[in-house]
Parts: structure tokens; sequence; C-alpha cells
């Protein structure tokens, strides 16, 4: 800023600097083992964190684990706060288990041409 007196003569100048400081972004990567689904945050310029799996319940950790009790597609939502702001990302898990095969037998002992 320059400041003059009125008749313009005299001048003075002051410089001072503004930072500006950039608003949050949200973003992350999954892995799915199963039913269980490791998130890994992304974000940037954000101070808390909270996370929405599509199954009725959430997390506030960074980088949460999270195990889900029925297959399906899952929309699950990260939401980044900071100082300046806050973002959304969204995205798609798909959650396939593995059926587990399982029998028994009324007779497991017996002679040749044994029935079961």
């Amino acid at each position: 800023m320059t400041v003059s007196n009125a008749a313009g003569s005299n001048t003075a100048t002051q410089t001072n600097y503004v930072t500006v400081n950039p608003a949050p972004t949200a973003g992350f990567s999954s892995n799915v083992n199963g039913a269980v689904a490791t998130f890994t945050n992304n974000s940037a310029n954000a101070t808390g964190y909270v996370w929405d799996f599509g199954d009725n319940s959430n997390s506030n950790l960074a980088n949460p684990t999270h195990t889900y009790a029925n297959d399906g597609t899952y929309t699950v939502t990260l939401t980044a706060t900071g100082p300046c702001g806050t973002a959304t990302f969204t995205q798609n898990v798909v959650i396939i288990t593995e059926p587990t095969a399982g029998f028994t037998a009324n007779t497991t002992t017996g002679c040749a041409t044994l029935s079961v």
C-alpha cells in the first residue's frame, strides 16, 4: 500500500503478505478381501474425516477397516473437513464372499458298498 500527503509530495509504502490456505480435497482407494474392506485416505488439507460405509455404520478414523455383514454393492462416502471447508468423495465397494461348503453324514464307517 502506498499513501501520500495532500500535496502528493511525500509518500510512504508498506508491504504485507496475505496467505490463502487451500480448501480440503477428499479421495480414497479401497482393497476388499472377502467381507473386509480396507480404506486408504488420499485426502489433502483436511484435519477431520467422516466415513459412511453405506450399511448404516461410520468411522472418524483417517484410514479405517470395515467388515460388512452381507454381500452387495455399498456406496461409501468420505467427508473431509479442514479450516477452509469441506469436501466429499463417493465410491462403490462390492462385497462378494466365497461360499462355505458343509455336510454331515449319519453313517461314517462301514464295510465296502457302504451307503451314506
